[in-house]
């Protein structure tokens, strides 16, 4: 199974399994939806024997209809490579890595086909009971997305690096190096989010009230409000991370309308700037005298053992470790080394 890509399985989850006719409150374009025949996503609250009805009901919390089917593609592109350079008393290493993500992701759970959720005791018509609630359709809050947008995400970054192991006598070196990262953010590209930055909220623009509808009045808005047409969405503080790319616009729907336009295309790609970072790289080693210096010398020895199977066979195996033993030639160094003289199998 391709865990990317998990569609929704079986019936349960279309309208025409229950003669569902419970008509979406907003008109949403089949086009725009990846399911446009699935139920909503409902949801219970207070559950179960804890809840705070006269009569406690057993029932799920929630269920679904195609708003949790994954669509998540995710690929990832890597090219590095490394070079050494010995010239003289210098060893010089260059290297460079690009790595590239990309990952298409859609809106999961929120969609078109709405999210309802039923609360016993919260609606003016309710019957204590919230799984009576739901069969008389008396719903606490119910929301409903205009599409469901798919997200293009990208990020590259780019890292290389220079270093210079230097020897400047047979008991000194040093090791000299820097490194270079260009990271960029996560972007969309579409260009469809949209962040709120405090820094463009001015508080005279914001709205002067709601109406009975629940749509704003006064303040900063997309545009005059026209029923059927537009919202009345409040931008005071909204921003957009540049326009919307004129091949990307069949990925976006209304996304060269009015609504969108009207908020700012000020913010940067991702909403951050690349960050372009350094990393210095310095280290030295030396030795005072060559009698003190120490070098490792592997000790190694032998065993076997016999495996069963269908065709027995001998093996044998070997463990290792290392000492580190005085350069010189001393009787303590012979002595160490015929201890730990390997044995054979």
């Amino acid at each position: 199974m391709d865990k990317q890509r998990i569609p929704p399985n079986g019936t349960t989850w279309e309208r025409a399994t229950y003669g569902f006719q419970f008509p979406l409150p907003f008109t949403v374009a089949p086009a725009t939806m990846t399911y446009p025949n699935g139920i909503p996503y409902v949801t219970f609250s207070n559950t179960g024997m804890s809840n705070t009805s006269n009569y406690p009901t057993a029932s799920p919390a929630s269920f679904t209809g195609p708003a949790f089917s994954l669509m998540a593609p995710t690929t990832d592109i890597t090219a590095l490579d490394t070079l050494t350079w010995e010239m003289g008393h210098h060893t010089f290493k260059f290297g460079a890595m690009f790595a590239r993500n990309r990952k298409d992701q859609d809106s999961r759970p929120s969609n078109g086909l709405g999210q309802i959720n039923f609360q016993a005791g919260t609606t003016p018509n309710t019957s204590g009971v919230h799984v009576a609630d739901a069969l008389m359709g008396n719903f606490q809050t119910f929301t409903q997305s205009s599409a469901n947008p798919i997200g293009f995400f990208r990020f590259n970054n780019l890292s290389i690096f220079a270093m210079d192991n230097w020897k400047v006598t047979p008991s000194l070196s040093f090791e000299l190096g820097l490194r270079f990262e260009y990271t960029v953010p996560t972007y969309s590209q579409q260009n469809n989010m949209v962040n709120f930055d405090p820094s463009q909220y001015t508080a005279a623009n914001a709205p002067t009230s709601v109406s009975a509808t629940n749509i704003p009045t006064g303040g900063l808005q997309d545009i005059p409000v026209i029923q059927g047409v537009t919202t009345g969405y409040v931008i005071d503080g909204l921003v957009r991370p540049g326009a919307i790319p004129s091949d990307q616009l069949a990925r976006v729907p209304g996304g060269s309308s009015a609504f969108v336009t009207a908020v700012p295309a000020t913010a940067p790609r991702g909403f951050f700037q690349p960050e372009k970072l350094f990393a210095p790289r310095v280290g030295f080693a030396y030795a005072p005298t060559q009698r003190h210096r120490f070098a490792s010398a592997p000790a190694c020895s032998s065993t076997s053992r016999k495996e069963t199977s269908s065709s027995a066979s001998r093996e044998s195996f070997r463990s290792c470790k290392h000492l580190h033993l005085p350069t010189d030639s001393s009787p303590i160094r012979q002595a160490l080394a015929a201890q730990h003289r390997p044995s054979l199998a």
